[in-house]
């Protein structure tokens, strides 16, 4: 059989079967090109997700939590506040802070801006009732920091503790 010959055939056996020389190659790479679109979504879905946890960013304020009673927590030396509700007919949703130098509405702009001039110490218990939502208890706690309170020790009075 002449070269020439196999040249013109339409089915050269090298090279149209399993058993060319080159196969193995070929295989090994077109599966790697079949994967690509796959390696680069997983890249592109883990690289979104590194960076949308990075910017959840929520605000808030970091706070420890006693573990024991109220009693235990208190220390006598730093003087205490306390946020109550101000029931008044026509006020409501109104807070009143109840500090050792006086008393300051959250309705009054007077009062607040004399809070903002009273300095009472760099650390304060600040006794919270069941009754303030929990927005006006860090809109108080943002306001006293401004003040220059340092540390604020933030005490709720259980429920049961104020039936008795």
């Amino acid at each position: 059989m002449d070269p020439k010959d196999s040249v013109h055939e339409p089915y050269v056996w090298k090279r149209h079967s399993f058993t060319g020389a080159k196969f193995p190659k070929r295989r090994i790479v077109r599966s790697f090109l079949m994967m690509v679109p796959w390696i680069n979504l997983m890249v592109i879905g883990m690289l979104l997700w590194c960076v949308s946890r990075q910017t959840l960013v929520q605000p808030g304020r970091v706070a420890v939590l006693p573990k024991g009673p109220v009693e235990e927590g208190l220390s006598v030396q730093t003087p205490s506040a306390v946020i109550r509700p101000l029931k008044a007919p026509g006020r409501e949703g109104v807070t009143v802070l109840l500090l050792d130098d006086g008393r300051y509405c959250s309705d009054v702009p007077s009062e607040l801006a004399a809070l903002e001039h009273a300095h009472p110490g760099h650390e304060l218990n600040l006794i919270v009732d069941v009754a303030v939502p929990y927005g006006v208890a860090m809109t108080w706690v943002e306001r006293l920091r401004a003040c220059g309170v340092e540390r604020i020790n933030l005490v709720t009075v259980a429920e049961t503790e104020q039936e008795k």
